[in-house]
């Protein structure tokens, strides 16, 4: 209409200088309100998701996290400390006592091979350490390097159904995490990130696990974490998650979220959350696992904006800090907008 205004209306006339003022006084600042609109939803959304990860799911697995790192107990048993929780599982794990010393090895229910995924077969000298150590403590496993050429050919031939969703991913470490629930559900064995350093052997992770399916290990902020696995091939878990994932959404908006919750250690927590047959799953605890098993050299390098902002809010999460932070970021558009030079409408 302006356009057409500006084409047919002579300069100067009421009817211009009206199209003028009304542009001015509503047509501006509604779009600042849209724009700030926008900047308190996107803090709103992460702010709940914040609050999903710290409230709901750290209490699911708060739960299901037994003294020994075994799943265990149903939603709406008694709570326990956290603390005295990881206490209790590193004297457990620890503690010699007659029916594990008198178990037979286990390590031999797992296959023997470790599982690593890179882009290509050249690996980058920054993680070179980091696949070495795990090399050179486990002589004895089999070790395979998956390449994206690689796995992309074993989800087309072997689980055709699921290629489609495959490669429709829009991040590559969703594929990534992809790849490995099917290889271990496929072959079994050892998935370990290229970015992890072995500080033990693994039959020692292994040893008296040769009842579970599944090892994993606890992570923060909540839930478990995919970046070290070891499981049975053609466990009933790992089908099941494997073959959920078509019906789980592809995309959360923000970068972070939909790669922690559409294939990532989130999507792998919820289903265990889900999981009735708690005995199937070890979770080994993270002081453990951080402090005795592993070191992550170079972590982290699939993480986006998105995650600097959660990683702020989960510290200080609470309905003061959202409306705090909301106002702060009107504040700045707000301030930004007055050091601009004000434009003058031309009539001419």
């Amino acid at each position: 209409m302006v356009l057409a205004i500006r084409g047919v209306v002579p300069a100067g006339s009421r009817l211009r200088t009206a199209c003028a003022r009304s542009r001015r006084l509503w047509w501006e600042p509604a779009g600042w309100l849209l724009r700030v609109s926008g900047m308190f939803m996107v803090v709103f959304l992460v702010g709940v998701a914040v609050w999903y990860l710290r409230t709901v799911i750290r209490a699911k697995v708060n739960v299901h996290v037994g003294s020994e790192g075994r799943a265990r107990a149903p939603l709406g048993a008694q709570p326990f400390d956290r603390a005295s929780l990881k206490r209790r599982a590193l004297y457990e794990l620890d503690k010699p006592t007659p029916d594990r010393v008198n178990k037979p090895p286990p390590v031999e229910d797992f296959p023997r091979v470790i599982h690593q995924l890179w882009k290509t077969d050249a690996i980058p000298e920054q993680f070179q350490e980091a696949v070495s150590s795990c090399r050179r403590l486990n002589p004895n496993w089999e070790y395979r390097l998956w390449t994206d050429a690689a796995i992309d050919k074993f989800i087309a031939s072997k689980y055709p159904m699921f290629y489609d969703r495959f490669v429709s991913y829009k991040y590559p470490i969703q594929r990534v995490d992809v790849a490995r629930y099917f290889i271990l559900l496929h072959y079994g064995g050892v998935t370990i990130d290229i970015d992890l350093k072995c500080r033990v052997p693994l039959d020692d992770i292994l040893r008296d696990k040769a009842g579970y399916d599944l090892v994993v290990p606890e992570t923060d902020p909540a839930g478990v974490t995919v970046e070290f696995m070891a499981a049975k091939s053609r466990g009933q878990f790992l089908r099941r998650v494997a073959f959920d994932l078509n019906q789980a959404p592809p995309d959360y908006i923000f970068p972070y979220i939909t790669i922690i919750f559409s294939t990532g250690p989130m999507y792998l927590t919820n289903k265990l959350v889900d999981y009735p047959k708690y005995d199937e799953i070890f979770v080994i605890p993270q002081q453990t696992y951080r402090e005795k098993y592993f070191r992550n050299l170079h972590g982290g390098s699939w993480h986006r904006w998105d995650y600097i902002l959660i990683k702020i809010l989960y510290s200080v999460v609470s309905p003061f800090s959202l409306v705090l932070i909301t106002c702060l970021v009107c504040a700045a558009v707000v301030c930004r907008r007055s050091q601009k030079t004000p434009k003058h409408v031309s009539i001419v």
